[in-house]
């Protein structure tokens, strides 16, 4: 683990600790799960993407989950507005711009959906009567990409 600032990228790709575990010659899998909808648009959040994918080589992995504004916008404001008043704002974003963070990667099936779509038996539960959750009790997407 290396302790570091998101929007730094550059500082976190070449931390010692990074240098000591990765070799950036060879496939890495990268996972930014819920934490990209931490770094408000001023933070330029895919510009910090492209400077983690522009470091990894050809065959690696980007796996990002993200809350999204489009199952139910209302709640997501609401999300918004309760972590305004945090240390850590956290931001929706619509599919398009979500999206945008696998630019120059190969989705993996099925690509870019509801998390609560890529693996339902994963989520089943004996106690539960019917173990998918709707988009709108999720509405979190997620993805993988390859390079």
């Amino acid at each position: 683990m290396v302790q570091a600032d998101l929007r730094d990228p550059d500082g976190i790709l070449t931390a010692a600790d990074t240098l000591a575990l990765l070799d950036f010659d060879r496939p890495v899998g990268l996972l930014l799960a819920e934490v990209l909808d931490f770094l408000p648009d001023t933070d330029h959040p895919h510009d910090v993407m492209r400077t983690f994918l522009n470091s990894l080589a050809p065959g690696s992995f980007i796996a990002i989950s993200h809350i999204t504004d489009e199952a139910d916008p209302d709640r997501a404001s609401l999300l918004e507005e309760f972590y305004s008043h945090t240390l850590a704002p956290r931001q929706t974003r619509g599919r398009h711009q979500i999206a945008h963070f696998f630019d120059g990667t190969e989705p993996v099936h099925p690509g870019l959906s509801y998390v609560c779509d890529w693996t339902p038996h994963i989520l089943w539960r004996p106690h539960i009567v019917d173990p998918y959750w709707p988009p709108a009790h999720v509405w979190m997407l997620g993805g993988v990409g390859h390079l």
